[in-house]
């Protein structure tokens, strides 16, 4: 399968994922080609199948930045393109990050798997989403052991404590405290995510090979095919910076 086909397969993969997470169906997806170990690039705006309108801030400006390469693509790149993107004030107004994994919630009850999103503090504030319950996380708390839980959590759970925020609770041998609850309808990045915490991608004690996915808001008064111009030729610089920092790294890194 050549690359031009790899694109068209993965962009169908990701509206089928929309489509199974209509919540966090965004306005657009922007799609960015970092074309490992070749000079050929592939880009496109793809316009996301909105099925079920979302109470996001902005959430027409809202956009997912993708990578492509010979080996296929997706959201997923490394932790240290954090920094690079957020630095194009020409392109996007905020660049906020998540990392899904599992946490096993023990101590109280039957032992639990939870799915789980690590985030930037900033992202839920990005969303423009308060907890419904207790608060957001704070611009300290990037290393702190703070967690945010679904609203199906808290009320299955844990009873729909009306005291949750302060409560500590066990996950994977440590001991995080609850601050907040979100609103029933809130969904991110899919339905099946039942808690948050907050974490810093640019940590250097994160393994080497940790991936985040990145959601941006385009500057105001910028237009995606405008949007996606600029990333076209951004990317083309940032595949030689990408390839001087991590010539090292598998050729796979983006799956």
């Amino acid at each position: 399968m050549n690359l031009i086909e790899n694109v068209v397969h993965d962009i169908r993969s990701a509206l089928r994922t929309l489509a199974r997470s209509p919540a966090f169906a965004l306005g657009a997806i922007l799609t960015l080609a970092l074309g490992v170990g070749s000079t050929t690039v592939a880009f496109s705006v793809v316009d996301s199948i909105l099925l079920d309108p979302v109470p996001f801030k902005d959430p027409d400006r809202l956009v997912e930045i993708y990578q492509w390469s010979k080996t296929g693509g997706g959201p997923r790149q490394p932790a240290s393109m954090l920094t690079p993107w957020r630095e194009q004030a020409q392109i996007f107004d905020q660049v906020e990050a998540h990392s899904e994994t599992n946490f096993a919630l023990t101590g109280e009850g039957d032992p639990q798997v939870l799915n789980g999103s690590q985030v930037t503090v900033g992202l839920l504030q990005f969303l423009g989403v308060r907890p419904e319950i207790g608060r957001d996380f704070a611009a300290d708390e990037q290393a702190a052991r703070v967690a945010v839980i679904s609203h199906s959590l808290w009320t299955q759970r844990f009873g729909s404590d009306s005291k949750i925020a302060g409560r500590s609770i066990h996950l994977d041998d440590d001991v995080y405290t609850i601050v907040g609850v979100m609103p029933p309808w809130f969904r991110f990045p899919v339905n099946d995510v039942q808690i948050w915490m907050p974490f810093d991608p640019l940590r250097p004690d994160l393994p080497p090979r940790q991936n985040i996915s990145l959601i941006a808001r385009l500057r105001q008064g910028l237009g995606l095919e405008q949007a996606d111009a600029r990333v076209a030729t951004l990317a083309r610089r940032l595949i030689r910076t990408w390839q001087g920092t991590h010539a090292k790294r598998p050729p796979d890194w983006c799956l």
